[in-house]
């Protein structure tokens, strides 16, 4: 986590080994004990990020209800509720992939796991299988805009307006 902060508020650049040792109240060598090299480090935050940040979140929502339509609602207010430390470590990571192969491989898998996971809980609330996964797509790329609006200063979206957009989200199909 203390990796994933840096990254949050400094970028890749930002994650050093002997500044998080120093940090964390550990020495060099008792780091590197966990983590041979930095390269394994930043493997392991971008794992442990689409841990938290994905499987979890999905486990977590699919336990808070059966009903399709109310684990999308939950969905909605948790993940677009306004967290800046996870603002800024969902912005990094994208912007770290931009210059870094493999952790675009990594996004773009933690993008289609999301997306399906939207789609499926619209079909589950009786979305066609096609519009669901365009509203889905819809959903997830109004939640990237809104890290990104909320950490330039935008005021986050109100509870109102998230419930508006996913009942949208779950209105008849035109």
């Amino acid at each position: 986590m203390a990796a994933l902060s840096a990254l949050g508020t400094s970028g890749v650049q930002g994650v050093r080994v002997e500044t998080l040792a120093k940090q964390l109240g550990v020495t060099k060598g008792s780091f590197y004990h966990h983590f041979a090299k930095r390269q394994v480090l930043l493997d392991r935050m971008v794992a442990y990020w689409q841990r938290i940040a994905t499987e979890q979140v999905i486990e977590e929502t699919n336990a808070s209800t059966v009903d399709a339509r109310e684990r999308l609602r939950n969905l909605a207010l948790f993940v677009f509720e306004a967290r800046e430390d996870f603002d800024n470590i969902e912005s990094a990571i994208r912007e770290w992939a931009a210059s870094a192969p493999g952790v675009a491989e990594m996004v773009s898998q933690v993008d289609e796991q999301r997306i399906g996971y939207v789609a499926e809980l619209l079909r589950g609330a009786g979305i066609p299988a096609d519009v669901a996964l365009s509203r889905a797509h819809l959903m997830y790329r109004a939640l990237i805009g809104e890290y990104t609006w909320r950490r330039h200063g935008g005021e986050p979206l109100s509870k109102a307006a998230l419930l508006d957009m996913v009942a949208l989200l779950l209105g008849p199909s035109a």
